[in-house]
């Protein structure tokens, strides 16, 4: 997840610094990392989007992509949207339409990509800010029109489930990351493994797989500090079909964010997990095996 902090040089300012002279940079870029120029997309979370839907697009100022500076006790700013004048467009054409506020309309199933970009390159306010460029993929249908798809909860900017990913290993955990609305805060969780049994599965993280940050720097007690802001977390998970995972994320922070809203993301199998526990499911109600969910 990328957010924004103070440690890296400000994007107007490294803009300027830059200007001046690339040794003028070098001396005055931190060494703690590298601002970024690309414009970011906001989509929401939403990485696909069905025929007849449409999706409101922002354009956000360069997140930072730096190390932490050292905790100040204080909240993270929300990176704050583009100030220059933008302009949108998309390609290949024909699968969506898009608004220059950044209204996207479906049309056509196919991949897109979607390029937000200075719409004057050579005005002083656009110097080295690079276009942003996010992709979707649209489909004829989908549940609830997009994926992933949260029926409530706070604003998002991504929602990240996926299989532990442990290298040159392949455990049946889940690994889950949210990142909030203009990178103000993250939220991760890991599950135990999954169990060998029809859904519903009830996955409840130890204390120390699951975390919350919303702080401005960090220190030596970060972890912990990260740690103790979840008091409860669960995911549960109620069916898998075609390929999309549903269920229900319940999260609750000292912090003030929370959730308990159910969910749908796309998610392969591994091993044959997701298709054992379908068939099993759909044989433990009476029914036979749903296609493509047969044992293995």
């Amino acid at each position: 997840m990328r957010s924004r902090n103070m440690a890296c040089t400000g994007f107007r300012r490294a803009r300027a610094l830059l200007a001046l002279s690339a040794l003028t940079l070098l001396a005055a870029r931190p060494a703690t990392g590298t601002p970024s120029f690309d414009l970011y997309i906001s989509t929401g979370g939403v990485r696909e989007l069905a025929v007849g839907q449409t999706l409101a697009l922002r354009a956000l100022d360069p997140p930072t992509t730096c190390l932490p500076p050292p905790y100040t006790g204080t909240r993270k700013a929300p990176v704050p949207p583009a100030a220059m004048p933008i302009v949108w467009s998309v390609e290949p054409a024909g699968l969506v339409t898009i608004s220059q506020d950044g209204l996207l309309t479906a049309v056509g199933a196919g991949a897109v990509t979607v390029t937000v970009a200075c719409r004057n390159p050579k005005a002083r306010e656009c110097d080295l800010t690079s276009p942003g460029r996010t992709r979707l993929n649209i489909y004829n249908e989908l549940p609830n029109g997009r994926l992933p798809h949260l029926a409530g909860g706070p604003a998002i900017e991504s929602f990240h489930l996926q299989w532990d990913a442990t290298p040159f290993q392949s455990r049946h955990e889940f690994m889950l990351s949210i990142a909030g609305a203009a990178f103000a805060w993250g939220a991760s969780l890991r599950t135990p493994a999954t169990p060998d049994a029809p859904f519903p599965w009830v996955l409840v993280p130890e204390k120390d797989r699951r975390a919350f940050d919303d702080e401005e720097g960090s220190d030596e007690k970060s972890v912990a500090r990260h740690r103790a802001s979840v008091t409860a977390a669960q995911l549960t998970i109620s069916s898998w079909t075609d390929g999309i995972l549903s269920g229900r994320l319940e999260l609750k922070t000292t912090r003030g964010v929370e959730f308990d809203t159910t969910f749908h993301a796309r998610l392969a199998d591994r091993d044959g997990v997701l298709a054992k526990a379908a068939a099993r499911t759909k044989e433990s109600e009476g029914g036979s095996p749903a296609p493509g969910a047969g044992m293995r």
